[in-house]
């Protein structure tokens, strides 16, 4: 059989998530052949999207034969690699991956978990740079800093749902430490926009949002949005061990460590003049 024309075929990994969330309906709205990854069929499935697996790209004679050249990868940078077959059969030649900025922030870190993350991110990074950098291929690889938005974070999320619970948060020492949390639905526009780069290479960018603020103001906004008073209890550093043996025994928190407690007070801020520069980045503040 003949390959079928690549025309704007485009395959998303991590179609189900925050970003997958926003960006599918900007790929629908664009008339492109959008061929969704995932191991199992949404309840409710979009008839402009193909929804497929990895058994399908090796059993259905038509995916076999359709070139799929653009691939966004929304999934942990490291899980591409297993991929490698399907990416070499549909011919992909450009990609935009998902790293994350954690790559700088948790490579140092005391916690051997944390640093394993970091590893791993970076184990990403570097499959993708030398898969890509054959045959005049292209890769963009996006490292944001915290994702809000949609219902699948752990971040945001995590902590309204602790604010909900307990009508009120404890914040370890002050608060003091900087943020640049990033809106998915911001990611997601940045990529559909990024759809004709054109510029053979790997080209990596840190995405940070449009507002810097401390932890302490971060959660603050994130009380309004609960409609519960702001109530905000300070304690003193050394007792931080004792708020993470707390932590650990609310359902959903299991996997707060120390080290994430004192970054709270740590900046974690992230120069994206490259990505303004490039794309117009110009993300919206903070709005839970």
């Amino acid at each position: 059989m003949d390959r079928i024309e690549p025309s704007n075929n485009v395959l998303v990994f991590g179609a189900r998530s925050d970003i997958g969330y926003y960006l599918l309906p900007l790929l629908i709205q664009s008339g492109r052949s959008i061929y969704a990854f995932s191991h199992r069929t949404p309840d409710c499935e979009q008839t402009s999207v193909i929804w497929v697996n990895e058994d399908d790209f090796h059993e259905n004679c038509y995916l076999r034969n359709t070139e799929i050249p653009i691939v966004i990868s929304l999934m942990p940078i490291w899980q591409l690699k297993k991929y490698e077959n399907i990416l070499s059969l549909i011919n992909s030649t450009s990609i935009i991956a998902f790293s994350s900025t954690s790559i700088e922030s948790k490579k140092k870190s005391s916690n051997h978990s944390e640093r394993e993350i970091a590893n791993l991110l970076q184990q990403g990074e570097l499959w993708i740079t030398e898969y890509f950098s054959k045959e005049n291929r292209q890769a963009l690889i996006f490292r944001p800093t915290i994702i809000y938005g949609g219902n699948q974070n752990q971040n945001i999320n995590r902590i309204k749902k602790l604010i909900k619970i307990t009508r009120f948060f404890v914040l370890p020492g002050q608060g003091n430490g900087l943020r640049q949390p990033v809106h998915a639905e911001d990611l997601a526009n940045l990529s559909y926009k990024c759809l004709n780069y054109n510029q053979s290479g790997t080209h990596t960018f840190n995405l940070a949002g449009g507002e810097t603020l401390k932890y302490k103001s971060m959660i603050e906004r994130i009380f309004l949005t609960t409609e519960i008073r702001p109530r905000i209890i300070s304690l003193p550093t050394y007792l931080l061990g004792f708020l993470v043996f707390v932590f650990r025994w609310l359902p959903g928190f299991r996997d707060i460590t120390l080290e994430m407690v004192l970054r709270v007070n740590q900046d974690l801020c992230y120069n994206h003049q490259k990505a303004i520069d490039t794309f117009d980045w110009a993300p919206r503040p903070f709005e839970p």
